[in-house]
């Protein structure tokens, strides 16, 4: 600032100090007005000023009164520093709007690495939403930000990324104490849940429809559950396409497994062999347990008769 600019703003220097000479905050705010040329009857304020405590809501009538009070002096400052250039005004009044402008930029940035980054991507930046706002709150910019993909290859994608139910949304916020301490994104485990109806139909099918091999058993492991000593099933010379293709045929889609699940199964509980014409091990376990019950009850009815009590009776008959 030169000396020629130091003179031009005496008179006003001079003209304020007058004024504010023991003076309250509004009478201090009135005589700016004054020297702004604006209507100092806006100025709706106690005399020393408004409460610190009052303004600490953004949206209470005391922060619009303080607000618009100094819009309206920096609007006027604006002019006098620069009245030729209104872009200059528009800009240092248009703040908000560059802020704003600055939040929707922010908000669309978030949004795409939500709905189209990678999965580690994805849950760094969820796990900071969840820890930052309430599962509402997200849900709802979520839903409003699937909006822009709508008839994109991408609308799909963002609707089933958008969803947060509670269950993820409180795994995220683990997630996030995790991630606070260094380390990075907890491995996902990919295990889970097959209906339990669906499951046993898929067995049921391949119990009655294949043969099982006399003798044999073995032990089965499924879904982390081992079951011991099940029966093992031929496939009677077919391979598991077929298998899977009548069990396809058999059971409605909504009350069957999927193809992957069905051939694990098909694996577990069968084998590639086909039985052969001859006689059934389980008829010759039954034969040699029919010997067995023979042998026991001969001996015991020999026995029986070697009893003195049973030699008296035939004696006295």
């Amino acid at each position: 600032m030169n000396e020629d600019d130091d003179n031009e703003m005496e008179p006003i220097n001079r003209e304020l100090s007058s004024t504010t000479n023991n003076s309250s905050n509004k009478s201090l705010l009135t005589a700016i007005y004054e020297i702004l040329k604006v209507n100092p009857n806006i100025l709706e304020c106690s005399v020393n000023g408004f409460d610190p405590g009052s303004l600490n809501n953004p949206s209470s009538r005391a922060f619009e009164r303080a607000q618009r009070i100094v819009r309206t002096m920096t609007k006027q400052i604006c002019n006098l520093v620069s009245p030729s250039n209104p872009s200059f005004k528009s800009t240092m009044m248009d703040k908000k709007m560059t802020i704003e402008a600055s939040m929707q930029k922010f908000t669309k940035n978030v949004s795409d690495l939500i709905f189209l980054g990678n999965r580690n991507t994805r849950i760094i930046v969820q796990s900071v939403l969840v820890s930052s706002f309430e599962r509402k709150f997200i849900q709802t910019f979520l839903s409003k930000e699937t909006d822009r993909y709508i008839g994109t290859e991408n609308e799909v994608r963002a609707k089933a990324k958008s969803l947060m139910g509670k269950v993820q949304f409180t795994s995220l916020r683990k997630v996030f104490q995790v991630l606070k301490r260094g380390r990075g994104v907890p491995k996902h485990n990919y295990t889970y849940r097959i209906d339990s109806t669906k499951l046993s139909t898929a067995i049921t099918f391949l119990q009655e429809s294949r043969c099982v091999k006399p003798g044999v058993t073995r032990d089965v492991r499924i879904a982390g559950n081992t079951f011991k000593n099940m029966p093992v099933y031929e496939r009677g010379g077919k391979n598991i396409e077929s298998i899977n293709e009548a069990y396809n045929n058999t059971f409605a889609e909504g009350e069957r497994v999927g193809r992957d699940i069905f051939v694990e199964l098909t694996q577990l509980l069968t084998k590639k062999s086909e039985s052969k014409a001859g006689l059934s091990t389980y008829y010759i376990n039954l034969r040699n347990s029919a010997s067995i019950f023979i042998y026991f009850s001969l001996l015991r009815v020999k026995t029986f008769r070697s009893c003195p009590v049973y030699v008296r009776s035939i004696t006295n008959h």
